[in-house]
């Protein structure tokens, strides 16, 4: 593709365009052996910052963002050295910039996934998407994974920073362990600090836990429920509960609170 050769004043002033933000600044080893070729050497002509008219369409030069090239627009700013800019003027400025992009960096598999990630974002098919940015769609699908449970993580694995499999496991494990933690969970982790419920274990109990009760409890624990206790129970006929410690757990359970819980009291039942 010819590109034609433009005259920019106050070039420092120029923004990106967000296809040229979707790929990640150069590490600082390769940055740095840029900054120091471009002071020995100046800013080299076959290697142009390309540009293209906001929305693509012609008008002042206010109107130019960079659409490829940005690191060596930094290096340029900080050396001094004038670049030398070229304009864009294809029809399909996202395939150019991945093109570009994608044969010249040393990009690692989770930093193409993030990039496929943002083509998708723009309306493109998934698998076209992972296709353009040169990984299988599952990585793409892994790398989803990663940013809709820690963005923050995933922005590391798009900067290359860590790798997406270590990012992956560490969140797999953090689930798993939060699920380990969900299903010690008993009766002594739910809040009971109900002053309300007046409890005295010597008296008889107006309510016993019958055997649909402990049917239903068992069900829900999936472990074998034993009962000793005496229960010191207000039951509210109108509203048909029973707000004792035992009905707050079985509470929790329906809603997937505990995965298992004995229950366990002292007394004759």
């Amino acid at each position: 593709m010819q590109m034609r050769e433009v005259q920019i004043n106050q070039w420092e002033n120029l923004e990106l365009h967000d296809l040229c933000s979707m790929f990640p600044e150069m590490g600082e080893d390769d940055f740095d052996s840029l900054l120091d070729s471009m002071k020995n050497n100046g800013f080299l002509s076959t290697d142009p910052i390309v540009l293209i008219w906001k929305d693509n369409e012609e008008g002042e030069d206010g109107d130019w963002l960079i659409l490829d090239g940005q690191n060596r627009f930094l290096a340029a700013s900080q050396t001094k050295k004038t670049p030398t800019f070229v304009q864009y003027k294809g029809d399909d400025p996202l395939g150019f910039v991945v093109a570009r992009n994608m044969d010249r960096r040393h990009l690692n598999t989770g930093q193409k996934a993030a990039i496929a990630t943002q083509i998708a974002g723009m309306g493109v098919l998934q698998a076209d998407a992972a296709k353009q940015a040169g990984v299988g769609e599952a990585s793409l699908r892994r790398f989803k994974f990663i940013q809709e449970r820690d963005p923050k993580l995933a922005e590391k694995v798009a900067d290359g920073s860590v790798k997406m499999e270590a990012a992956r496991k560490r969140i797999k494990d953090m689930e798993q362990n939060m699920h380990k933690n969900q299903d010690n969970l008993n009766l002594s982790d739910i809040d009971t600090n109900d002053n309300s419920i007046p409890l005295d274990t010597d008296a008889e109990p107006k309510y016993k836990l019958g055997d649909k009760r402990k049917e239903k409890l068992a069900k829900l624990t999936k472990v074998e429920v034993t009962i000793h206790a005496k229960f010191q129970v207000m039951y509210d006929p109108d509203k048909q509960e029973y707000p004792d410690q035992l009905a707050k757990a079985i509470a929790a359970l329906e809603k997937g609170g505990l995965a298992e819980v004995e229950v366990v009291n002292e007394g004759d039942e």
